[in-house]
């Protein structure tokens, strides 16, 4: 029997490893019992999801005494990461609140961007952070005995002390990309797994150059969350999904996918537009707007106040904090129903661009601030200028609106002809997505059951 620990450290690793194929996968054929170690507080939700089985145990992750050393650590160490993303987040660090403190971190976050481009440089800080602690994991190798461990996301805290753990047991790594940004703009890469599992040849190129990662370890297993769309079972006829939102079978919708105010400060304002030209502008009659706001972050509560607008709340919350929320199969369908049956996405650079592609969907990008005119550090047109997003941008698979009017043209022309920038959202699913036969979930857990040779 051989033990694997994978790290659930939020709703999001959840919805990719649990919601989808993967654990069945990964315990076909047998040989194979799973710890799946989470946040105390989702202990007790996975512990009555997984009730009577003896195969799959749940185990809340030890409370991290090293903590505020792991934050601070892993914010230096993302400073060294050299990349466009990095840099404007720099910039924006600075041009956020000024001062001689500012303009001393602004100059030493520099000086390790600049040196992050440097290989030599890149190893020093891997080295140094190898003699970091890790003591609080150290039991929960000594008592299960893993034969591997399965890091979701290679930046997480419970990630790096689990695997800093395993290295100084000699347990294999097996680590995995959380999400096609990762490696541009969180991931250091402090702790190099024995093998490295990413969505897409982007990703495995991404690896080499920017964490230094073996190519001949890297493994592409696409994106295991998006297996869904590509299963048509889960589709629902539009009048039938129309009822559950509460719009009329006569009637359209866009959706509008939040971004949080703390990202972008200027969703009320923009959602505010777009519902007051919903009511007046005969371009949209009988158009509503599917306010979904984003489950991370702070959201617009006045849009219930407004007309034309339906809010709609995404999954369940387990812990009022951020990433405390929890996607289950009903959650699902309803996402990926509440997309294609929309006229178009309306967001701010979020990855629901790419499930809208998925669908065929027309997505609109905002890259203004609402009524203000923001420096380009303050404002949200810099997440188009990142390196994962301009990829994005470089297909033409989205829209990008730069103020009120453009928005409201992008609207009109994708309600009037939906089939507009359909060959560029074929661009970014052959580039982003990868593999389109929805098991992506399943490749990865026999990519795993490969390295443990089952």
């Amino acid at each position: 029997m051989h033990t694997v620990i994978v790290t659930i450290p939020n709703g999001a690793v959840s919805y990719g490893l649990l919601r989808t194929g993967f654990l069945a996968a990964l315990l076909s054929g047998g040989g194979v019992r799973v710890i799946l170690l989470v946040p105390p507080y989702r202990e007790e939700y996975y512990k009555k999801e997984f009730m009577g089985r003896t195969d799959v145990i749940v185990e809340s992750a030890p409370t991290d005494r090293y903590k505020k050393f792991e934050e601070r650590a892993n914010r230096v160490l993302r400073q060294s990461i050299p990349t466009t993303t990095i840099y404007n987040r720099q910039m924006h660090a600075f041009y956020s609140k000024r001062g001689f403190v500012r303009w001393f971190w602004l100059c030493a976050t520099r000086a390790m961007w600049l040196l992050g481009h440097v290989r030599p440089w890149r190893r020093f800080l891997r080295f140094l952070y190898s003699f970091s602690p890790c003591s609080a994991y150290m039991p929960i190798i000594d008592t299960h005995k893993p034969d591997l461990v399965f890091a979701t996301t290679l930046y997480d805290r419970m990630d790096l002390g689990l695997m800093k753990a395993a290295r100084r047991k000699g347990v294999r790594i097996v680590g995995m990309t959380k999400s096609w940004d990762s490696i541009t703009s969180k991931c250091f890469l402090a702790v190099h797994p024995d093998h490295l599992l990413v969505q897409n040849e982007l990703l495995r190129r991404e690896a080499v150059s920017y964490m230094d990662y073996p190519e001949q370890r890297v493994t592409v297993c696409g994106i295991p969350q998006f297996d869904f769309y590509f299963h048509k079972n889960i589709l629902m006829p539009r009048d039938e999904f129309l009822r559950t939102i509460g719009v009329a079978p006569t009637e359209h919708y866009v959706l509008f996918g939040g971004e949080g105010l703390d990202l972008f400060p200027g969703e009320c304002e923009v959602l505010s537009a777009l519902a007051n030209a919903m009511g007046s502008d005969p371009r949209y009659a009988r158009t509503k707007v599917l306010y979904r706001p984003h489950p991370n972050y702070p959201w617009c509560e006045r849009a219930s106040e407004l007309s034309n607008v339906i809010v709609d709340m995404p999954g369940k919350r387990i812990q009022d904090t951020a990433g405390g929320w929890e996607f289950e199969t009903d959650d699902i369908q309803h996402l990926v129903n509440s997309i294609f049956h929309a006229d178009a996405l309306i967001t701010m650079a979020s990855t629901l661009v790419l499930e809208a592609a998925i669908l065929d969907r027309p997505s609109i990008g905002i890259a203004f601030d609402g009524e203000k005119k923001l420096p380009f550090y303050l404002s949200v047109e810099r997440y188009y200028c990142t390196n994962h997003f301009s990829n994005v941008v470089a297909t033409g698979a989205v829209r990008v609106v730069r103020d009120r009017a453009e928005l409201l043209d992008a609207v009109a022309a994708y309600h009037a002809n939906p089939a507009l920038d359909t060959e560029g959202r074929r661009t970014l699913v052959r580039e982003q997505v990868h593999f389109t036969d929805g098991k992506s979930a399943e490749r990865l857990a026999f990519r795993i059951r490969e390295i443990l040779s089952l």
